[in-house]
């Protein structure tokens, strides 16, 4: 405790003629991992000399750095020098991305607004774009994320009905139709099973008795089941290489771009 408030001390007395935020202290208290300390020395400044444009760029980035992404966002609609860095826009969404589409979507609309608005040619911008439309030209991808972007293509293409007509005439082969191999031979196998127990009932003991008919709706409702899942999962598989694809593009486009240099 008495070091952390020494190390503020002694930055805050170094500056206190300029009235400058260190930015080598604020790389030392990255490096070392010195969250505590950075908070602290953040607020030690704004209550000395006010709150600058600087000091929201730093506290800006220390809400990225430490995940606190509501705080984030609000700073950051107030930053003038994040609005004038398309670098640190570039940076931010890459990041925002994986916790929070929906707050990715207003930086950029903030960006857009009060900003340059370049972060509307980013690679991440245009891949979002096309991910709500895959017909657009995706030529602009490089080769790594064109495999992903194919991927999340086919998923999108691919039509519900169909998944449930298939599954209607062959349980499970919905899934197989979206790619879910292993969920096919689960469902084709499970209704096979209770469809071979509804017959043999029937057979056995007549449509009217009471484990015919019990036998009949369990592989009615696993039949059904298997219908409407297979449409549901179409769903799930578009949404999962959607942000397969965005999160890969984010990983991609934050290589060589850094929060603190």
């Amino acid at each position: 405790m008495k070091i952390r408030f020494l190390l503020i001390f002694i930055s805050l007395l170094g500056f206190q003629s300029k009235g400058q935020i260190d930015p080598e202290f604020i790389s030392y208290l990255v490096i070392s991992d010195l969250n505590s300390e950075h908070h602290s020395y953040l607020n030690e400044f704004e209550k000395k000399y006010g709150l600058s444009d600087s000091l929201i760029f730093y506290k800006t980035k220390f809400s990225l750095y430490t995940n606190q992404y509501d705080s984030f966002e609000s700073l950051f609609s107030k930053c003038a020098l994040c609005l004038k860095d398309t670098s640190f826009v570039n940076y931010s969404t890459s990041h925002l991305i994986k916790y929070s589409l929906s707050n990715t979507l207003r930086i950029w609309k903030i960006d857009s607004i009060n900003g340059l608005g370049l972060a509307r040619n980013s690679l991440l911008r245009r891949s979002y774009d096309l991910s709500v439309n895959p017909n657009l030209n995706s030529s602009f991808l490089p080769k790594d994320l064109s495999y992903h972007f194919l991927e999340y293509k086919d998923a999108y293409n691919k039509k519900a009905w169909v998944a449930g007509l298939l599954s209607t005439v062959i349980p499970g082969a919905g899934k197989l139709y979206i790619g879910r191999t292993n969920s096919f031979l689960g469902a084709f196998a499970l209704n096979l099973a209770h469809g071979i127990i509804a017959y043999e009932a029937i057979n056995k003991k007549g449509i009217k008795h009471p484990y015919s008919i019990i036998s009949t709706g369990v592989f009615g409702v696993f039949y059904l089941s298997n219908i409407f899942g297979s449409v549901h999962d179409l769903k799930r598989v578009r949404n999962e290489k959607r942000k397969h694809f965005l999160y890969e593009v984010a990983d991609y486009q934050s290589a060589g771009l850094f929060l603190y240099e």
